[in-house]
């Protein structure tokens, strides 16, 4: 057999095989999260988010460059904040501006990290990353989330301000 026609042979069987544990990861992480939905208590949703957040991350990580790479680690950072674990949220949003700066969901993700700004109540921080998203992205629904954000935070600061002058 000619030497091109083994190679063919073997590059589109390693395709198919690559291909079909990719599908079975995609399935593993479908099968998790319907099962965290379905959680009967607060112990078991835990136990299944953390499984989840893991799978969800390592095929971010296998695959980085598949188009739904940094889906899975936003869903991963939802995730984790529901967990009430802003530090490790924050870690993972900040691995998708880093490393998949060229999606088109960019705008977001940002918002997604001003916002556990927020929560960690770094005001500073997160005003400035909102002011960001307005001025690179004025045109995007995400400029309108983040201008009223600034006005909350801005309330809120004038509001502990004057109570703390009482």
């Amino acid at each position: 057999m000619n030497l091109a026609i083994k190679f063919l042979i073997i590059f589109i069987s390693c395709s198919f095989i690559s291909c079909n544990i990719k599908q079975k990861k995609l399935e593993k992480i479908h099968e998790l999260d319907q099962e965290s939905r379905s959680s009967k208590n607060l112990k078991e949703w835990n136990k299944n988010a953390e499984i989840l957040i893991k799978e969800l991350k390592n095929y971010a990580k296998t695959y980085p460059g598949d188009s739904i790479a940094p889906s899975m680690l936003f869903k991963a950072s939802e995730i984790e904040l529901l967990m009430g674990d802003t530090n490790t949220a924050l870690n993972t949003i900040q691995d998708i501006i880093i490393n998949m700066p060229y999606i088109y969901e960019i705008p977001k993700v940002l918002f997604r990290e001003a916002y556990i700004y927020d929560l960690k109540d770094d005001r500073a921080i997160a005003l400035k990353k909102y002011q960001k998203i307005i001025e690179e992205y004025p045109d995007d629904i995400v400029a309108f989330k983040a201008k009223e954000a600034i006005k909350e935070i801005n309330f809120s600061i004038h509001v502990l301000d004057t109570d703390t002058t009482r």
